[in-house]
């Protein structure tokens, strides 16, 4: 009935034929790729049962993109949140591969469009939320896992391994500790905050475009790095070239942030791995999905061992509850 409504709103638009070709169900939102006579349309319906609404910021801000004569983004084609009773997002489809997909990327077409985005002043949208330093960013990320932690340890399933990932969490919050040094400046500015490589679509022509950015807003820049990096696995003399050529300016310990986000970056990412393994409410999830999380848990448990935050024990029964899964 949903599809039957969105094409007739697309027709609305002036969209002819509109064509449903592909569905994914994501944590906030649904999207609905629509084939029509003219283009192709990506459609993001919020989801109603995680009740997050980020779909009008994040059109606004590709207004404000188009406004300027920025092609960074998709295009945005309309908002409304009334005619399904829930907010609707039309913006045009990106065509192309991820960049992980694509046979040639340079490391310097990545850090150009990092800082592109990273310059970017006055970004005018709703829901932007400020912060007073770089230490204040890193401190939500610490509450955010502390959160989740909290959240998955009220999984039955989960009451063994949840007591595991209770104490890992407890050790890197207090290497944390020991970081803060570096996080005492004031570096922030627009970032897209999911800068991963899932999110960079190459167009048959060749042009970068970033996708998914109803998270953005003022942070830490390196944070956006650390995502790139960690999504891309560079080794780390590509790491340090990466940074090299996106420049380092008069960010002294940009580096040392964009390290520390990658070695606490594996928390939130096993937590919600675990999340997706372990909770009742994703328990329709694709085998594919199913074996992606299940790797990337694995990877950050090894990440997380040899970084010393995991004790060799206490993986192995992590690794029995994967496999359990």
């Amino acid at each position: 009935m949903e599809v039957n409504k969105l094409r007739g709103y697309l027709k609305r638009l002036g969209f002819k034929n509109p064509k449903l070709i592909e569905l994914k169900k994501g944590e906030s939102n649904v999207l609905y790729i629509f084939d029509t006579s003219s283009d192709k349309v990506s459609v993001k319906v919020s989801n109603p049962e995680t009740k997050r609404n980020n779909l009008k910021r994040e059109y606004a801000i590709l207004c404000d993109f188009s406004l300027r004569g920025l092609n960074l983004s998709p295009k945005p084609i309309d908002y409304n949140d009334s005619f399904l009773g829930l907010p609707i997002e039309v913006i045009s489809f990106i065509e192309g591969d991820t960049i992980l997909e694509s046979q040639d990327i340079r490391l310097s077409d990545i850090a150009s469009l990092a800082k592109t985005i990273h310059r970017l002043r006055g970004i005018q949208a709703p829901q932007i939320k400020s912060y007073d330093s770089n230490l204040d960013f890193l401190s939500e990320i610490v509450e955010y896992v502390n959160l989740r932690m909290s959240k998955l340890s009220k999984l039955e399933n989960l009451a063994q391994s949840s007591i595991i990932l209770r104490k890992v969490i407890d050790r890197g919050n207090s290497r944390i500790e020991q970081r803060k040094k570096y996080f005492l400046g004031n570096n922030l500015t627009f970032c897209h905050k999911d800068f991963k490589p899932g999110n960079l679509i190459v167009s048959p022509k060749g042009n970068i475009v970033a996708v998914d950015w109803e998270y953005s807003g003022i942070c830490d820049p390196a944070f956006d790095l650390a995502l790139f990096i960690n999504g891309m696995e560079l080794k780390k003399s590509e790491k340090v070239s990466f940074i090299s050529i996106y420049g380092i300016e008069n960010d002294d310990n940009l580096e040392k942030r964009i390290d520390t986000y990658l070695q606490y970056g594996r928390l939130p990412s096993l937590l919600w791995c675990f999340d997706r393994l372990f909770n009742p409410m994703y328990s329709d999830l694709k085998k594919e999905r199913v074996r992606l999380y299940l790797t990337k848990a694995k990877s950050n448990i090894y990440d997380l061992l040899e970084q010393g935050v995991l004790e060799n024990r206490e993986s192995l029964r992590l690794f029995s509850a994967l496999d359990n899964s």
